[in-house]
């Protein structure tokens, strides 16, 4: 009876290796699977790999990407459009891209001597401003995501070394007034500075963004400006 007991626990012990074998062999192709939990990782840890396949990736929003091509006009007279004519700004309703309003060709006597805004020695914006505020002086349109915030920003400047009537600059999108400024009186090399026009916008359902900067004021004498650095950026997500 002792002899037959053994042998009857001989094959349950066979079975108990192959057992033990099979889990082995189980744990060791688990271990070799990306993303999978191993022998050596906590539950918590395999719950969150897991939790990663499953889970889009959120946009990168905020990653500081200006949408504006050629927003500091370093690539000159291009990247955007304007019903101001480019060239001579001797008369109103004119611009053109350069590094210094008094070295401008058409430049009025009064205009400062000042670099622009990214770098002091770079390109700028350089207006006579016009006489109607139906003119817009730059605008240009730019692919969208939906339902997305966005950080729209320009910097500008009065030119002339005092002026009773400085230029209003005022930001649009898609036809929608964001904001708007009233430049300093005197130019920065008179003692006023580069001011910062910013403004928020959600997108919505669009997918493109015409931006549009005007100027409210219409008076032809003294309404002279310079603008710069301009962009749209975005900074989160409305969903």
């Amino acid at each position: 009876m002792k002899h037959e007991r053994q042998a009857r626990t001989v094959p349950f012990l066979v079975l108990l290796g192959l057992l033990s074998a099979l889990a082995a062999f189980s744990l060791s192709t688990w271990a070799q699977t990306p993303g999978t939990w191993t022998p050596t990782e906590s539950m918590a840890t395999a719950n969150a790999a897991f939790a990663r396949t499953l889970s889009p990736v959120a946009p990168a929003f905020d990653d500081g990407t200006n949408l504006i091509v050629n927003g500091d006009f370093e690539m000159g007279n291009t990247g955007f459009t304007s019903v101001y004519l480019y060239g001579l700004i001797t008369e109103p309703g004119t611009y053109v891209i350069g590094s210094n309003p008094s070295t401008a060709t058409g430049h009025w006597y009064d205009w400062c001597n000042f670099g622009d805004h990214t770098t002091g020695t770079g390109l700028m914006f350089i207006a006579n401003g016009g006489s109607s505020v139906g003119h817009f002086v730059w605008s240009q349109a730019v692919t969208v995501d939906p339902n997305t915030q966005y950080n729209i920003s320009l910097w500008g400047a009065t030119i002339n070394t005092y002026s009773g009537g400085p230029a209003q600059l005022v930001i649009m999108i898609n036809g929608q007034a964001l904001g708007g400024v009233t430049l300093p009186a005197n130019c920065p090399a008179a003692g006023g500075s580069w001011v910062n026009l910013t403004s928020s916008w959600n997108s919505g359902t669009n997918t493109t963004a015409v931006v549009t900067i005007r100027d409210r004021v219409t008076a032809v004498g003294l309404n002279d400006f310079v603008m710069d650095d301009i962009s749209l950026t975005a900074i989160g997500s409305s969903q």
